[in-house]
């Protein structure tokens, strides 16, 4: 008995120390499985929303502004870019980058109404709404950051591209 004084202190501190880094390791993919998600489902509400618009001119910032709505205001600091293109023709891609602090929000500016507008590689007029074999890809880049630095240095860079058709608009005439 007088031999086993320590025993539970060094029991406990063995296991607290496994015990600790599962918790960090369920909390750190739990995190990163919830913006994997996230990123996911703004990818994917774009590419929607961009399979809607079809040729509208302000097809672009529309696509933009649903992939903010997807996503929590903290999560838009980590959105790299957001890239839209014609799948089939990858000279027809235009990258767009997050910057709150302009009125438009993104750079260059893909709003039609706004006096900083800039026109897209890939012009939405320009997209054939009476095939239905024209496709709209959008991808978003995202950094996610880790609550440790055990994994890439604490920074991930994630890209989650979707392709949807774009809906034949063949209506009148």
């Amino acid at each position: 008995m007088k031999d086993d004084h320590g025993a539970t202190l060094i029991e406990f501190a063995i296991v607290s120390v496994l015990l600790i880094t599962v918790l960090y390791g369920i909390m750190e993919f739990g995190l990163a499985f919830k913006d994997w998600l996230s990123i996911s489902h703004a990818s994917r509400e774009g590419a929607r929303i961009g399979a809607v618009a079809g040729n509208d001119s302000a097809a672009d910032i529309a696509i933009l502004r649903s992939v903010e709505r997807a996503l929590t205001a903290s999560m838009m600091g980590d959105i790299v870019d957001v890239t839209i293109d014609d799948p089939d023709h990858m000279s027809e891609t235009t990258t767009y980058r997050w910057d709150g602090t302009t009125p438009c929000r993104w750079t260059p500016c893909p709003d039609p109404d706004d006096l900083s507008y800039v026109p897209p590689n890939w012009l939405p007029s320009g997209r054939k709404i009476d095939t239905p074999t024209e496709r709209i890809e959008v991808t978003v880049r995202f950094q996610h950051h880790w609550l440790t630095t055990m994994y890439n240095d604490g920074i991930s860079n994630w890209t989650k591209a979707v392709i949807m058709r774009i809906e034949p608009q063949v209506f009148g005439s």
